[in-house]
């Protein structure tokens, strides 16, 4: 995920001369930053996705139980009934 320091300097909408005259260290330090800051929304883009599957049930899901894979389970009184069948 290495960015460029050029790419990011662009995306941050810093001019050339002011990135030139920056030194290297700080340089590669804005550039970790950078990097960082873009996969800190990543994750929380991720987190919201795994709390929306969390969230759903057969009152609000499309799927039926069985497909989204995440049905409670059996109480020892079901599991016996369906063994006695």
């Amino acid at each position: 995920m290495m960015e460029n320091s050029d790419a990011v300097r662009e995306e941050l909408g810093i001019p050339a001369e002011d990135w030139e005259r920056t030194p290297a260290s700080v340089r590669a330090i804005v550039v970790a930053q950078h990097q960082m800051v873009k996969r800190v929304a990543q994750l929380e883009a991720e987190i919201a996705d795994l709390r929306e599957q969390i969230e759903q049930h057969s009152g609000n899901s499309s799927q039926p139980p069985s497909r989204r894979g995440t049905s409670p389970p059996r109480s020892n009184a079901a599991r016996h009934w369906i063994w006695m069948r």
